[in-house]
């Protein structure tokens, strides 16, 4: 079992170790080198700097305006004023059909980007949230073996590849949609394709996708990772708590140091989950109303199945928008039933990760949704199926009145 006894009560930044600076702390914080990787790429993109992490004298080290700190707002400004520039894009005079909605997808894919922009930015300058997350992991794992040290570096760094690897193929899919359709041209909206100067403004647009991609996947990784590392610790601590159980049911043990230990872990939890549950809740959202959007441009689009090469596109996109809420939910409804395994027992108490404090995820929030995605699913069929009925009977009408 690793190291406890250090332990302080959770609570506000007072409860932290009394270390020269908080950057001594993590110098020490095993977690946060398991997640060098994941830190470095996101530096790179300016989501998350430690700058504002100071000595415990400085009240509001939030006010502190770092060149990391300006960096990553600065991105974040790009990313609002390039959603604004979408909003071109929709307008009275356009018609319901499915070039309105591949747009509507791709402003919510980009909402999502700036969703997670602005909850790193919070988690690194309001309230220490990322800081904290690191700090309670460490309360508990002063002196963490080796084994769980490689394991959670072993993780990290493949999540971080499989983020990283979706911002090639994402410019080498933009890439070819460019070149052999004008599906995507909305995404250089206000400007034109006949434009002179198209192929330089979709060059610096490609530049700016990087970071939007970037945006996306990896405060994405860095959600999975803690649901991760918080499922790892309440596995092996349900595990060691198991074990003290006789089989006659007889405790055989210290109790309170257990309930002790939980309560450590629970509070690294609701740490993590107050720095990401506005991305969890924003991504609930936007990725249920992508899939069925996707899915309905696959099903009815004719031009999208004209084009074999957009049709695979399409199916991709599709396919990764499934298996990020579900991978996303599964991780989370574990967490969560781990935590209840044993706090049911005492206070009952609802623990985990939520989406935006609406509810905490469980195995049957999961199924709800595949209830509700099923359900509008089949309403857009009858939708479309109407649609398409009166446009037969439009088209016979027209017929029959020439003939006459």
């Amino acid at each position: 079992m690793d190291d406890d006894r250090n332990f302080t009560s959770p609570g506000s930044e007072r409860d932290l170790p009394e270390n020269p600076t908080r950057m001594a702390q993590l110098s020490s914080n095993g977690l946060f080198h398991a997640m060098r990787w994941l830190f470095t790429a996101m530096k790179l993109l300016g989501m998350v700097h430690f700058d504002n992490i100071t000595n415990g004298s400085e009240r509001n080290p939030s006010t502190r305006w770092s060149a990391a700190k300006i960096y990553q707002v600065v991105v974040i400004l790009l990313l609002i004023l390039n959603q604004v520039r979408l909003l071109f894009l929709f307008n009275a005079s356009r018609s319901l059909d499915p070039q309105l909605f591949l747009d509507v997808t791709i402003f919510c894919w980009m909402s999502m980007a700036l969703v997670n922009a602005m909850t790193m930015y919070t988690a690194c300058n309001c309230k220490g949230r990322l800081f904290a997350t690191l700090t309670k992991w460490h309360s508990f794992n002063q002196q963490p073996s080796p084994e769980k040290m490689a394991y959670f570096t072993k993780k990290c760094r493949w999540y971080v590849i499989f983020g990283l690897g979706t911002i090639p193929l994402n410019i080498a899919f933009e890439l070819y949609a460019f070149l052999t359709t004008s599906m995507l041209d909305g995404m250089h909206t206000p400007i034109k394709r006949d434009n002179d100067h198209i192929n330089l403004i979709r060059g610096l647009y490609m530049v700016f996708h990087i970071i939007i991609v970037g945006y996306f996947s990896l405060p994405s990784v860095y959600v999975l990772f803690l649901t991760d590392v918080a499922h790892y610790e309440l596995k092996h601590f349900n595990a060691q708590f198991r074990q003290c159980i006789s089989k006659g049911g007889d405790f055989q043990g210290d109790l309170e140091e257990h309930r002790r230990r939980h309560l450590r872990i629970c509070v690294f939890i609701e740490e993590a989950e107050a720095t990401v549950s506005l991305t969890v809740g924003f991504s609930f959202l936007a990725t249920i109303l992508e899939i069925l959007l996707i899915l309905y441009d696959i099903i009815w689009w004719s031009d999208l199945r004209e084009h074999t090469g957009m049709m695979i596109i399409f199916i991709s996109w599709f396919t990764f928008a499934v298996l990020y809420i579900t991978v996303m939910f599964i991780f989370c409804a574990y967490v969560n039933h781990e935590v209840l395994i044993f706090v049911s027992r005492l206070t009952g108490r609802s623990i985990g990760f939520t989406a935006s404090s609406m509810f905490v995820i469980d195995k049957p929030v999961l199924l709800t949704i595949m209830g509700v995605i099923v359900s509008y699913f089949f309403l857009i069929i009858q939708f479309a199926s109407d649609e398409t009925k009166e446009s037969a009977n439009n088209i016979t009408t027209s017929t029959a009145a020439a003939l006459w």
